[in-house]
This record gives structure tokens, C-alpha cells and sequence, in this order.
């Protein structure tokens, strides 16, 4: 903010971490409990997208398979990171790889591609 005129700076600012995480992600997508397996269980991501992206899919899926969904507590989707934790929805993907997931690496050392492997229920899976 320009404290002369009180306007906004027209700059954006950049993200430091877009070199981190400019590379695909590829999920695999597991289900627990009674969640519905889906016919495409694999699926390329741009790894700077939050778990948002990817909870929103999971419940249009969820909602078109079948499930009855009218129950609210019933009609959230869970995601889970080894079966262990549940990520926040804007956690980025890449981030999650990195830490969880197989990275592919250059010669050189540069992320080409990931692997993150997740799984996810309808309603809570551990309480």
C-alpha cells in the first residue's frame, strides 16, 4: 500500500516457492471403509494446486456413484496421507509429495514428476 495515496501496489507478489513445486503430481487414490471405488483411480495434478482441488473432484465423484449423500456428516469426503493424517484443503500437492510421495529427479537434481499415494472415506475413518 502506497502510504502517499493510500492506494494498493499493482505488483504481485511472486510466490517463492513456484520453482518447488512447478511439477506434475500424480495420485493414486485409494478407498477406505464403504467409500466408493472409482473407475479412475490415477490422475495427473499441477503440484502448486491445493488439496481443495482434489476433495472438490472427490465429492462430485462421490455424489454421482451413488452414495447417499444426505446426511451431511456423510456427504464430506476424507482425504488421508498414508492412511495417517488428514491434510488441510489448502495444503499444496507438490508440498505433500515432496514429503510423502516418490519424487523422480534429473540428472541434474531438478523434480520432474511425483508420485503421492492417498487414500479416502466418506464420513470419518478414524475417530
Amino acid at each position: 500500500m502506497d502510504t502517499a495515496t493510500g492506494a494498493s501496489s499493482s505488483t504481485p507478489r511472486s510466490d517463492p516457492f513456484v520453482s518447488f513445486r512447478d511439477f506434475k503430481v500424480t495420485v493414486q487414490l485409494y478407498p477406505i471403509g464403504n467409500a466408493p471405488p472409482l473407475k479412475q483411480c490415477k490422475f495427473a495434478m499441477a503440484g502448486e494446486m491445493p488439496v481443495r482441488v482434489l476433495m472438490n473432484f472427490l465429492e462430485g465423484a462421490v455424489s454421482h456413484s451413488g452414495v447417499d449423500t444426505s446426511d451431511p456428516a456423510r456427504s464430506q469426503v476424507y482425504v488421508y496421507v498414508n492412511n495417517f493424517f488428514y491434510p488441510t484443503a489448502d495444503q499444496i500437492m507438490a508440498d505433500l509429495c515432496r514429503e510423502f510421495g516418490r519424487v523422480d529427479r534429473d540428472a541434474d537434481g531438478t523434480i520432474k514428476g511425483g508420485v503421492l499415494k492417498l487414500h479416502y472415506s466418506v464420513g470419518p475413518a478414524y475417530a
